[in-house]
């Protein structure tokens, strides 16, 4: 039954009280919409609250003066108010540096479309919607954007671990294609193998079964993506990179589907124990692309029997891990880690453990009937772990104070990572060693996020473990941007055109006319002028670019496109080539630049080879001088 909400749009003023810290912190400001990410509707998030990110130009003394403003969107299942601002609504608001707010504001499932990457992040402790500015601008100086840091210190490599880290992926290679092997090694035939138990499994499912197995409780339930295709290689490829300069090891370790754990123990028609090929497909990828990918999968079916609860069997519905699993990771990345020498060499702790019941979702439960040795008037139990003055111990939340970095989504915080039972927290209790934890309830593209908390967030780190929720190998996430992973060091760059007074012609067309007054023109001087509609945000249309014969591409070679303007003005402004999309935002404010850069994938079946610039929201004339279109090779 479709469910219905509602949606709280009464209120004028949204005040929150879980992200209050000191008046000096606060920001008291006016400002105009001028972006929104796409907020979901509240039945398609799989969490109770959702935030999202807008860019907010500020009233201010400096024209066009932007930050990044994160509201409230969906609390409790709920849109509140905050949810329906749009571009062009004029604000009155209370702004607190996003750094600033408690960790269960920072931690709140997120919608971040923002692609500029070097604006100050605020959040909105008040929005008010009104019709008109005040008279008097703000004259309070604004940090607009982040601190630069062009340099971080980073550790030497740890020649050991490189030679560990490469034999245990080449060792995982070898495994998973020894299993293709045995289907022809062909991905498709895999999947057709499995088919009768895909049927049988399913009536499993449909009938909700479960069952004690001596003193272990299973139930069918989900064990497939609902999608296959996705970019997850891409964006963990363009992460690895981007923190290989550093001299930083990713690790990604994926939780299964709990139907992939006991899949077997509902059918008998599965020969080697795989409910998901497709899983192992995209494993075999990111090995072969360089990145450490431990595959926990074997290591929990060979354990099943000996925890009462892997998974939270006893509620059908629930996706995430129970105790016994989030304990079989943490003993996992014990042993992973334990290869650096930072592993010996951090300082460490003495931690206790405790019983206590509810978990993270709020939930309690008691044992499933069926069992004489778990009575099901009994609560479940889990284990928390305690420092040494008996309180739950803390966790290090988006701080530099490890070598080892945590990331990941709920998945990484089960049972309960309040109250002291996580992976994070039985990693400190197994090692002794506080990693630091970056934690995003309902996070995705967890990349793109570590990229846009700065180069500072990565300075002496050793390893980032990415503790991956099952469907994060299927579907498409966000991305960190191209050029975050281009270094010199990596890349050597070849003009192949200029475009500018003299070859426009050759290589520019331009629309005959776009909307009346918004014609794209040559001037005298040789500028490319787009012109706006007196002081009207208006779309000036597209121009396309013909690039001239790329030679001696590889699956390497990136393209750069980059603009020179002569003008300042706001305008949003999108270059397509092959279906990919790269934007950004110009701005009034001359201090933000004359140049822009864009960078992609090269593709190799595309002719002609096309960019498509388009113009979108443009208030002032926008002048353009030249285009620089480059290829960055591997050196």
């Amino acid at each position: 039954m479709k469910k219905t909400y509602i949606f709280i749009a009464c209120l004028l003023v949204v005040v929150n009280v879980y992200a209050q810290t000191s008046s000096k912190d606060k920001l008291a400001v006016e400002g105009e919409v001028v972006f929104v990410s796409k907020l979901p509707k509240p039945n398609e998030i799989d969490y109770p609250n959702c935030n999202y990110s807008a860019i907010v130009k500020l009233n201010s003394k400096d024209e066009n003066t932007r930050v990044n403003v994160i509201f409230q969107g969906i609390v409790n299942k709920q849109k509140v108010a905050t949810a329906n601002f749009k571009i062009g609504d004029k604000l009155k608001l209370n702004l607190l540096p996003f750094n600033k707010t408690k960790a269960e504001v920072r931690q709140t499932q997120l919608v971040d479309e923002v692609d500029d990457f070097d604006m100050k992040v605020y959040y909105a402790l008040e929005a008010k919607k009104i019709k008109q500015f005040s008279s008097k601008k703000t004259t309070a100086t604004i940090t607009t954007t982040k601190e630069k840091v062009a340099a971080i210190s980073t550790l030497e490599k740890d020649r050991k671990a490189v030679r560990i880290r490469k034999k245990k992926i080449k060792s995982e290679i070898q495994r998973i294609e020894k299993l293709l092997q045995a289907h022809g090694n062909s991905w498709e035939q895999w999947e057709k193998d499995i088919q009768d138990f895909k049927a049988e499994y399913a009536k499993a499912t449909e009938a909700k079964a479960s069952k004690w197995i001596g003193n272990s409780f299973f139930s069918a339930g989900n064990a497939y993506a609902e999608q296959n295709e996705g970019n997850f290689v891409e964006a963990m490829t363009r992460f690895n990179t981007y923190l290989k300069q550093y001299n930083i090891d990713l690790i990604v370790i994926r939780i299964p589907f709990k139907g992939e754990v006991a899949g077997d123990f509902f059918s008998d028609k599965l020969s080697d124990g795989i409910v998901n090929p497709y899983a192992m497909k995209v494993t075999l990828d990111l090995l072969k692309n360089g990145i450490e990918v431990h595959d926990i999968l074997p290591k929990l079916i060979e354990e099943r029997e000996k925890h009462p609860l892997l998974f939270w069997y006893n509620d059908f519905e629930e996706t995430h891990p129970a105790e016994a699993t989030s304990w079989i990771v943490a003993k996992e990345l014990k042993e992973i880690l334990a290869r650096y020498t930072e592993y010996d060499e951090v300082a460490k702790i003495t931690t206790s453990l405790k019983d206590t019941v509810g978990v993270r979702n709020g939930k309690s439960y008691r044992w499933p009937k069926g069992n004489r040795a778990f009575s099901s008037s009994t609560m479940i139990p889990f284990k928390t772990v305690l420092d040494s003055t008996k309180n739950v111990v803390s966790i290090h939340y988006d701080t530099n104070t490890s070598p080892f970095l945590f990331i990941g989504n709920s998945f990484l915080a089960y049972p309960s990572i309040i109250r002291g039972g996580s992976i994070p927290h039985y990693f400190i209790h197994e090692t002794g060693i506080q990693p630091d934890v970056y934690y995003r309830s309902g996070g995705v593209g967890l990349g793109r996020l570590i990229y846009k908390k700065g180069l500072s967030f990565l300075e002496n780190r050793r390893a980032i473990v990415y503790v991956a929720l099952p469907q994060s190998f299927q579907g498409t996430v966000p991305v960190i941007p191209l050029e975050a992973s281009i270094s010199q060091k990596r890349f050597q760059e070849k003009e192949i055109v200029t475009l500018q007074k003299d070859t426009w012609d050759a290589y520019v067309e331009f629309p005959p006319e776009v909307k009346p007054g918004i014609p794209f023109r040559i001037q005298e001087n040789g500028y490319i002028s787009v012109v706006g509609k007196n002081g009207i945000k208006s779309d000036g249309g597209d121009m396309v670019i013909t690039i001239p014969e790329i030679k001696n591409m590889t699956k390497d070679t990136l393209l750069k496109v980059k603009f020179e303007f002569r003008s300042v003005g706001f305008g949003h402004v999108v270059v397509t080539y092959a279906g990919e999309e790269k934007r950004f935002l110009r701005s009034a404010n001359v201090k933000d630049g004359y140049f822009e850069t864009v960078y992609f994938n090269v593709k190799k079946n595309i002719d002609p080879q096309k960019l498509i610039v388009s113009f979108k929201s443009i208030k002032k004339k926008q002048l353009i001088k030249k285009i620089n279109i480059s290829v960055l090779s591997s050196k």
